[in-house]
This record gives structure tokens, sequence and C-alpha cells, in this order.
């Protein structure tokens, strides 16, 4: 597979991330800006893969900025059911496994879950495991509201269906324009193993009804 299509396959991947209904509640912000903290884990260009079909799932989407997201399989591994971020108070917020619509859109879970993208790497795996969530959604705070406050150093659990656990540790922070998410990191299925939180971020849309950017935070094992 080219270098160029490669990149088409991301850009359909980041599309999905494209978060949308992140409708800011009475006590969340219009904008959301956070600084560039620690650093970006390295990653290898994404292995070629042929897409297969997703059933259709009626369940609330999200956007699509570019083309069709495609599925790839995923290895039998255990399976993310639940995430603790100490420094933000999240304790056992369930963790969903997501997957795409017939045309598409990410499948994403409510207000108070956490999606997993299936066809991606587990947590602990080589290469990037998604855990996408809202920052706010039909007029609540979502799991990651506050996901821009974490820092280098924080620490994160995944607990598996199997009744075990991985911690992972922050090591960076970054801000992206929606149409500008690096799609080797964020989707990237090779190279060290490392845990991508994803969010909405920068200034809302209330027209469109979502804030132009995402939030992403990088985490590796401990």
């Amino acid at each position: 597979m080219s270098v160029a299509d490669r990149r088409l396959r991301n850009a359909a991947l980041i599309a999905a991330l494209a978060i949308a209904g992140c409708a800011p509640t009475s006590r969340s912000s219009a904008e959301i800006v956070v600084e560039d903290r620690g650093v970006v884990p390295a990653s290898s260009p994404t292995p070629p893969v042929e897409p297969t079909p997703a059933p259709a799932d009626p369940a609330t989407r999200l956007e699509l900025i570019g083309s069709a997201l495609p599925t790839f399989a995923a290895a039998a591994m255990p399976v993310p059911v639940r995430l603790d971020i100490g420094a933000l108070g999240v304790d056992g917020a369930v963790i969903r496994s997501v997957g795409v619509e017939a045309d598409g859109a990410l499948e994403v879970p409510p207000a108070d879950e956490v999606g997993w993208y299936r066809y991606g790497p587990t947590p602990g795996a080589d290469g990037s495991a998604v855990l996408a969530a809202h920052i706010a959604a039909d007029g609540v705070d979502g799991v990651f509201r506050r996901l821009p406050e974490l820092e280098p150093g924080d620490i994160v659990t995944v607990h598996f269906d199997d009744a075990t656990s991985e911690q992972f540790v922050v090591v960076g922070r970054r801000q992206y324009a929606k149409e500008a998410l690096p799609g080797d990191e964020i989707f990237g299925r090779t190279g060290v193993a490392r845990l991508t939180l994803v969010t909405c971020g920068g200034t809302f849309d209330p027209e469109r009804r979502r804030y132009d950017d995402n939030i992403v935070v990088f985490a590796l094992p401990v």
C-alpha cells in the first residue's frame, strides 16, 4: 500500500473521531483550550489491511468529516471493561466495545461510558488502543469532561473482562483540529504499546453542535 493510500485510510479513521453532539452543559465552557504537555509516543506506519463490513446499529453517531471508517479483524485479547483515572475522579467507568455502522460512522457510547475501538489493539497490546468519550452530551458532563486536566505522570488503569488490569502513565497531551488529527499517532497498529484517550476541545460551534478540536492524551504501560 502506498503512503497516499495509507494516509487515506488514516483520514477515514480520524474522521470517525470527530465527536459530534458534545454540547456544553451549564457547568462547562464554550471554549476548551490546553497547552501541549509531555511527548507523543513514537509510532510505526499503519500496515496494509483489508476492510470488512460492520453491522448497522442505530446507536448515537459520530459525525464524519472524511470517508467511511474501515474495520479490521482484531486478535483474541482480553476486552477492556472498566476505567479508572484517579487524577480526574473517574472510578470504574464502564468501557463499551464500539465499532462502526454500515456507512462508516463510529458508534458512540452514552455520556457516562467510554468507547473502546474494538477493531484496533486492546490496551497493552502493540500499537495504539483508542478510548473515546464525550466531554459533555445531552446536557450532562461526560466521562472525559476533565480530560484536558491530565498531566504527564498521572496514572490510568484499565480493567479487563478476565479480572486482570493494567496501569498506564500519561506521557503527553495535545490539542488538534478535528480535520488535522495525526493518523499514525492516533490509530497506529504497530510500534510501542500505548493508550490514546480522545475527547472534544477547542471552541464550541452552537450551530453545528460540536467542538472544533479534539483533546488527545497519550499514555504508556507502567
